[in-house]
């Protein structure tokens, strides 16, 4: 029976996350061992716009600049109406985006940090090659010890209105993988 070494996972997925502290620089910040291989392949967060139904992937190698004070290159892809395509003639809105991240780890229970990420984003649309590059932004907090994020975000800063969005993610992809399938 696979219950007991599930419980087990889930139970040291959790320990770790409650005692994880971010080391001065790491290319995949995750409560996965350093040395497995999948740590820096597996994206360190899945994201998803409910509004549009996108789904996002992001890597996020970070550099501590001091114990509270994060620096990090966030890069990522963005699936247009995710998984769930629908079968309607609209362009598609995938996109790349890339860009510099800063938080503040906070002191709070449930709020455990707070950044900002100006970005550049690429829409792969076609159709719509004037604006395929734009600038744009995400600003976010981060939910109990950084596992579970809130942001909101923006693809084009002289468009936000039509470009907005709000992000639900979950961090630490590699780690949850690693632990619950141990």
């Amino acid at each position: 029976m696979r219950t007991n070494p599930a419980l087990m996972g889930a139970a040291a997925l959790a320990l770790q996350s409650a005692t994880y502290t971010s080391p001065s620089f790491t290319f995949a910040p995750s409560t996965s061992p350093q040395g497995w291989g999948w740590r820096n392949v597996i994206p360190n967060e899945l994201a998803f716009d409910f509004g549009s139904n996108d789904l996002i992937v992001a890597w996020q190698p970070t550099i501590a600049l001091d114990r509270r004070t994060h620096f990090g290159f966030r890069t990522g892809f963005g699936v247009a109406r995710g998984l769930a395509r629908t079968g309607d003639s609209e362009a598609d809105d995938s996109y790349f985006t890339v860009g510099l991240d800063w938080s503040r780890l906070a002191q709070g229970k449930a709020v455990s940090s707070w950044g900002v990420t100006p970005a550049y984003f690429h829409t792969f649309n076609s159709e719509a090659v004037t604006r395929q590059n734009s600038l744009g932004f995400d600003v976010r907090l981060a939910l109990l010890k950084n596992r579970f994020r809130i942001g909101l975000c923006a693809r084009d800063v002289n468009d936000v209105g039509d470009t907005w969005f709000v992000l639900f993610g979950i961090s630490d992809v590699p780690g949850a993988v690693y632990w619950l399938t141990r």
